[in-house]
């Protein structure tokens, strides 16, 4: 049975990996991007499974019902961002999106900060940071449905379909024009966080350890 020989280790999350760090503020930031001070938020590579496509393609929905909105999505530019260029440029959303690449530390946290909205549409992730980051910093944060990350937000009424750009229009919308949409969010990121910083990470390393030492111990007697 291939599962038995699969062992499932949590990240432990009690502590904050960049607690005392300092935020780079949002007048700099404006500045340094030439951003708006409303923005939602994207930290993802441009990898095509990551999605961005359905996402620019909410935009412009949500801009035909005269909601524009500036997108910020940080992260490595790989071979397939001029794919990601092109469809920009297509759709006219020059004036709404910014690919940044990678920026500093202090930077993606004042940018956590700052956004109105973290938006990770993923087609696929065995385990998100971005989504624990944004839990983490309170910023208001919607996800896809794909592998660990249901599990993870663990509440329905903040995960869409990745492949429905419809969905994620009215998603996004709803997390910035509803104000007690939004308070149920921080209060959902609020609980998950204290259930991850509260669970015994220990077992299931102990578990995996002595596994894999009986296997060795096992192969060493049959050779």
């Amino acid at each position: 049975d291939v599962k038995t020989d699969v062992s499932v280790c949590p990240v432990p999350m009690d502590e904050d990996w960049v607690s005392g760090k300092p935020a780079t503020g949002a007048d700099e930031l404006m500045k340094k991007y030439g951003i708006p001070d409303q923005i939602i938020l994207t930290p993802a590579a441009t990898w095509e499974h990551k999605n961005h496509t359905a996402v620019l393609e909410a935009l412009v929905q949500l801009r035909s019902e005269g909601l524009r909105i500036f997108w910020v999505s940080t992260g490595n530019k790989t071979g397939f961002y001029p794919t990601l260029e092109k469809k920009v440029n297509a759709l006219g959303l020059n004036d709404q999106v910014l690919f940044t690449g990678v920026v500093p530390d202090a930077d993606l946290l004042g940018l956590y900060k700052m956004a109105r909205l973290v938006v990770i549409p993923t087609l696929y992730e065995a385990g998100s940071g971005p989504l624990f980051e944004a839990m983490r910093y309170q910023s208001p944060v919607i996800c896809s449905n794909v592998t660990s990350l249901p599990e993870t937000i663990g509440n329905p009424e903040f995960v869409f379909e990745p492949g429905n750009s419809r969905q994620i229009a009215d998603y996004i919308k709803r997390g910035l024009t509803d104000e007690a949409y939004k308070k149920r969010n921080l209060e959902n990121s609020e609980q998950r966080i204290s259930y991850f910083k509260n669970l015994n990470y220990a077992p299931a390393f102990i578990e995996a350890y002595q596994k894999a030492m009986l296997v060795f111990r096992t192969n060493r007697i049959v050779e």
